[in-house]
């Protein structure tokens, strides 16, 4: 089963068709046919970005994702937490 793909300035894999029969003649000058294409690990806290390079083939890059509201507000919780407990060792030796 052939696959079809594109990239964009930055060799991202910016689209792919897994049946490229259907694709018109025109778009399919565009990209580029392929067998498959690799599966990558995903890791928890990052986006991965496919790319495309002749030489290396296919590979991921993974970046930060942005955190949530959620995941923000936990981390000022934290953060408060914390400040109050140093407060309390510095007026009264502890909680």
């Amino acid at each position: 089963m052939s696959v079809f793909f594109t990239v964009d300035e930055n060799n991202v894999v910016d689209f792919m068709h897994f049946k490229p029969e259907k694709l018109p003649p025109d778009f399919l000058a565009k990209g580029k046919l392929t067998e498959s294409i690799p599966v990558f690990e995903e890791i928890e806290g990052k986006i991965r970005i496919t790319k495309y390079e002749v030489e290396k083939g296919f590979y991921p890059v993974y970046i930060d994702r942005p955190l949530t509201k959620e995941e923000i507000m936990q981390n000022e919780i934290n953060n408060l937490k914390m400040m109050v407990a140093d407060l309390g060792l510095q007026v009264g030796g502890g909680l």
